[in-house]
C-alpha cells in the first residue's frame, strides 16, 4: 500500500472542520437511536424477532454485553449454562461476576438441552455457528432450548457473532 495515495489534504480539512465544534455530549447510553432502530428492523426482517428500538441496546462488543447481562439480570451464585466446548471469553466474563458456570455438551445438533441444569438462570449459546465446532443448532434443538427457558424461567443469551457468513 502506497501512503502517498492517501488524500492527506482532504483528510486534514475534514478533521479541522469537525474539530471546530464541541461534541454534543455522550449521547444516549443505549446507543444512537437511528442505529437501534435499524438493528430492530434488521432482526425483524432477518430473524422474525419483533423488537422496537427501545428494546435494543448497543454495546462496544460482546464483552460489554456479557458484563451488562451478568450485572443487571443475574446475581452472584446464579448458574449460567455454557456450551462445552465453547467460547472461553464468555465463561471468564460470567465467572468474574461470581456466577456458577455449568458446562453443557455440544453435539451435531448444538447444545444438549437435556444436560442443562434445571436451576440455570441463563443459557449462553452460539447457535448459528457454534464456537469452536462450527455446528449449526438444529430447529428441533432450538425449539427445545426455548421450551427449557420458558419452563425454567431462564434467559437465553444468543451470541450471533457469525450468522451473516454462509458456511
Amino acid at each position: 500500500l502506497d501512503p502517498s495515495l492517501f488524500p492527506l489534504t482532504d483528510w486534514r480539512r475534514c478533521v479541522s472542520r469537525a474539530a471546530q465544534w464541541a461534541p454534543p455530549g455522550y449521547g444516549d447510553p443505549a446507543g444512537l437511536p437511528a442505529l437501534r432502530s435499524a438493528v430492530a428492523g434488521w432482526v425483524s426482517r432477518s430473524r422474525g424477532v419483533h423488537a422496537t428500538a427501545e428494546q435494543v441496546l448497543i454495546t462496544a462488543g460482546a464483552q460489554q454485553a456479557f458484563d451488562l447481562f451478568a450485572r443487571v439480570l443475574l446475581a452472584p451464585g446464579d448458574t449460567v449454562a455454557v456450551e462445552d466446548p465453547g467460547y472461553p471469553v464468555a465463561r471468564r466474563a460470567f465467572a468474574a461476576h461470581g456466577l456458577r458456570v455449568a458446562p453443557v455438551p455440544v453435539d451435531a445438533d448444538g447444545i444438549v438441552v437435556q444436560a442443562i441444569p434445571a436451576g440455570a438462570r441463563a443459557v449462553y449459546v452460539t447457535p448459528s455457528h457454534q464456537s469452536p465446532t462450527g455446528v449449526t443448532m438444529s430447529a428441533a434443538r432450538r425449539r427445545g432450548l426455548l421450551a427449557f427457558a420458558e419452563s425454567h424461567g431462564a434467559a437465553i443469551i444468543e451470541d450471533d457473532y457469525d450468522t451473516e457468513f454462509r458456511w
